[in-house]
């Protein structure tokens, strides 16, 4: 999923021109801003139940400083699980099959059922829905991310003496 955002590149190139540095400071700040803006949705509004809030802390983002460029991803060292829950599995992904779970460390798998323990050695697991929550987050900021970049656009004018 891309993100296009709307500028008038005519006036960020003259603003680039007479005043390079405070133009690409005013971008920065823009990408930081609007990344920041989609992490606090895709944090807040999701589908998924936290237990633990690890999927949470791990949305977190980067602004790339030469290629001008912001990302906002799930970091897998605190939440490995992380993309099983952004995009479809089992029945729902791609694949349309169950799959086998089996233990890595015991004998076999144990939960509740009517209140007594049940054991099995494998089952096949249905597997989950998605919940795209960075992409819901995006759309739902998408009128916000353009506001960061005219204003921040405006600043860069006003830097560089052409507002």
């Amino acid at each position: 999923m891309d993100v296009k955002v709307q500028i008038d590149a005519a006036k960020l190139l003259q603003a680039a021109e007479k005043a390079p540095a405070a133009t690409l400071k005013e971008m920065r700040r823009a990408l930081r801003e609007a990344c920041a803006a989609v992490q606090l949705t895709a944090r807040t509004e999701h589908k998924f139940r936290a237990h633990t809030g690890a999927l949470e802390r791990a949305l977190t983002y980067r602004v790339e400083q030469m290629k001008l460029e912001g990302i906002v991803f799930i970091d897998e060292s605190v939440a490995k699980y992380g993309k099983y829950v952004h995009e479809p599995t089992g029945l729902f992904g791609p694949g349309h099959a169950k799959y086998p779970i089996t233990p890595k460390h015991k004998k076999a798998l144990r939960w509740t059922k009517n209140g007594e323990f049940v054991y099995f050695k494998r089952v096949m697991h249905p597997g989950s829905p998605e919940d795209r929550f960075l992409y819901k987050a995006v759309e739902r900021n998408r009128a916000r991310i353009d506001e960061i970049f005219e204003r921040r656009t405006q600043a860069a004018l006003e830097a560089a003496g052409l507002a």
